[in-house]
């Protein structure tokens, strides 16, 4: 089989543990993919000899592709305008094939912060407000300044781990079914900056 073949199956092969394994993590087999893939399980292991080796290719993937977007970037040709309509409809591309990699890529590595985080909501607040002042005195009557939630930065007791500190959202979510404890029946609380932009719009 030549270099070209074997390339062609070696991605046809990749697509299925995008879908295995963020349907079942780790727990998926080397069995669960080659039928996925649509191929037998002795081929599957000929091109990857363990679940290990899937992940670690799959990880290498969105680095290259991230990294192949922006060369494309700085070398786009054109006007101003028709560079800038090429990079949005790039991003949003290179987006959605991210996106259909993170499933994957969540199940066997957890964000986490650098350093030594410390979490002050009162920072955020004062980061989220300090721009509505400066809008008013500009004469703005609209501009977007935070969300309301983000979901892809959840909060955790482990400051380590707390991507919600690197969030402007004005509440904060929880994931893996915990609940706050000011709606008890809901993955969400307000948060300072959720009390900060209430009481700006209350004197202003």
């Amino acid at each position: 089989m030549n270099q070209r073949l074997r390339e062609e199956k070696s991605e046809k092969i990749l697509e299925a543990p995008r879908t295995v394994f963020a349907r079942k993590g780790m727990a998926a087999t080397m069995a669960e993919v080659a039928e996925e893939a649509g191929v037998n399980q002795g081929l599957a292991y000929r091109y990857f000899p363990s679940k290990d080796v899937i992940v670690v290719t799959l990880i290498k993937q969105t680095i290259r592709s991230r990294d192949k977007l922006n060369s494309m970037v700085r070398e786009i040709p054109g006007s101003p305008g028709e560079r800038l309509g090429h990079i949005i409809s790039t991003m949003v591309d290179h987006r959605s094939q991210f996106l259909h990699t993170l499933p994957v890529l969540g199940r066997f590595v957890k964000p986490h912060l650098n350093g030594e985080p410390v979490r002050d909501e009162d920072w955020q607040a004062r980061k989220i407000v300090e721009p509505l002042g400066i809008l008013d005195d500009a004469g703005v009557h609209g501009a977007f300044v935070s969300q309301f939630l983000s979901q892809n930065s959840p909060y955790d007791s482990n400051p380590r781990y707390d991507l919600d500190m690197a969030s402007f959202s004005l509440v904060k979510s929880y994931s893996g079914g915990t609940h706050g404890a000011i709606y008890p029946d809901m993955p969400w609380e307000p948060k300072e900056s959720f009390k900060a932009v209430a009481e700006y719009y209350l004197t202003h």
